[in-house]
């Protein structure tokens, strides 16, 4: 390592320690073929390699963030295919597509990860393209509540489990779990980790059980908390409007948040009603009612 000088321009975690060994490893593999001289000697008339005389230097920059972005990205790429394009500088754990702009955010499970992937030499391509990859900026995400909301809870859920999943983002004041409704509060101390939960891209497991994150106002008191419903198998025709018409007459619907799971498709919703009785009310005339749009059976039940 005589041979090269690098400035480390972070802390000294194990893992970025790893990564630098990594880099200067990678760099100078791709370096050494374009300075070595091949010089021919008198006695053998063999070839022997000599190493420039001068060091090699670069700048390891270490980075917090979780994701990278990925440009020019050609529309046959596929997220298995991205994730294994990537999977030699660390696991992924989430790729998010941007067809229409030819772009793609891709998640790793660690920083450590994402340093490699950015002061690496390597050049990636894909059918063609060459790939360009910076780091992902979530610094103007647009989310000023500290509160969020996670779904789809197991019985083992605690809240001592949550706040090892996800106090990655940020510091986590208060995690509140609701056994009837079947989710938790998150309130985070500052809303840059609540929003970079949002956008971070990764799946969340726990005990089997695909945790959902959504948005959660803070000026939503315990009220609102309590007072959303889930309706599954969402059609993909119907939008907040119908929602909104549709379930009209258990009372006023102050929040509708239609989703996609990535993996399947599917589309679910949260509506949040102006009371919780109302939603109550939702949920117990599901017991004896089927709700159809469109040929769809909607399935109401407590927020998952």
């Amino acid at each position: 390592s005589s041979g090269i000088n690098a400035e480390y321009g972070g802390g000294s975690s194990i893992e970025s320690l790893k990564s630098l060994l990594d880099i200067q490893t990678e760099f100078f593999s791709s370096q050494a073929p374009q300075n070595i001289s091949l010089l021919k000697t008198d006695e053998n008339e063999s070839f022997v390699k000599a190493l420039p005389s001068k060091p090699i230097s670069f700048v390891f920059n270490e980075t917090n963030s979780l994701s990278v972005i990925v440009s020019n990205v050609p529309n046959t790429a596929t997220e298995p295919r991205l994730a294994g394009l990537f999977k030699s500088v660390g696991k992924v754990d989430g790729i998010q597509r941007d067809k229409k702009a030819n772009t793609a955010i891709v998640t790793f499970q660690d920083s450590a990860s994402v340093s490699r992937l950015l002061n690496g030499q390597c050049n990636y391509s894909m059918d063609g393209s060459k790939l360009q990859i910076g780091q992902y900026d979530d610094s103007g995400a647009s989310y000023d509540s500290t509160f969020l909301v996670v779904g789809n809870l197991p019985p083992s859920a605690t809240s001592q489990k949550l706040h090892e999943i996800f106090k990655f983002a940020g510091k986590i004041n208060n995690v509140d779990i609701n056994r009837d409704l079947n989710f938790a509060l998150l309130n985070f101390e500052q809303p840059q980790s609540a929003a970079k939960l949002l956008i971070c891209g990764r799946r969340f497991m726990l005990d089997g059980h695909e945790l959902d994150i959504e948005e959660c106002s803070e000026d939503e008191g315990e009220e609102e908390f309590h007072a959303t419903v889930y309706v599954g198998n969402v059609p993909e025709e119907m939008k907040k409007a119908d929602l909104k018409h549709f379930f009209r007459e258990f009372g006023e619907i102050t929040r509708v948040n239609i989703r996609t799971k990535r993996q399947t498709g599917y589309r679910y919703a949260f509506l949040t009603f102006g009371s919780r009785s109302s939603a109550i009310a939702l949920i117990q005339s599901s017991h004896s009612k089927q709700y159809k749009f469109q040929g769809n059976v909607l399935k109401i039940s407590k927020r998952q």
